[in-house]
This record gives structure tokens, sequence and C-alpha cells, in this order.
């Protein structure tokens, strides 16, 4: 088991909702369009809850063999 480690909660940031949407975008364009529609779920997407600064994105895809092709357009995303 790994060692715990801090977790640092900060009040709810109104730009999460469009850093979301530009970090969907770019998966996206990058994933191909197999991609349908990218949903931003966790505590992020929450307002008025403190959260940590972690964005989690969920997207719904047509066939994830077409999205396992494009697997090194997404893993250069970073």
């Amino acid at each position: 088991m790994p060692p715990p480690f801090k977790v640092e909660l900060i009040s709810h940031d109104p730009r999460w909702a469009r850093d979301a949407d530009r970090e969907s975008q770019t998966f996206t364009a990058a994933a191909g369009h197999c991609v349908q529609i990218v949903h931003h779920i966790g505590s992020t997407a929450i307002p008025g809850i403190h959260a940590k600064h972690v964005l989690d994105l969920m997207p719904v895809v047509t066939s994830l063999r077409e999205l396992d092709d494009r697997q090194r357009e997404i893993e250069a995303l970073g």
C-alpha cells in the first residue's frame, strides 16, 4: 500500500467549468469522431463545494476500438 498523501481542498472556482470545457475540446480533437460527449464529473463539477483542484472528465465514445486507435494522440496530451 502506498504511503498516505496530503489532500488539499480549496473553495470552488467558477473557472473550473471553463477549464473542463477547454480540456474536453482538446481531448475530443485528439480522440476523434468516436467521442460523443465529454462529461465534467467529480467535485470540481459541483458549484459551491470545496474540492481538490483536479478536473475529472468522462468521455462517452461510440467505439472503444476507435478510441484505442488514437492512444498515441491521447497520451501526447499529457
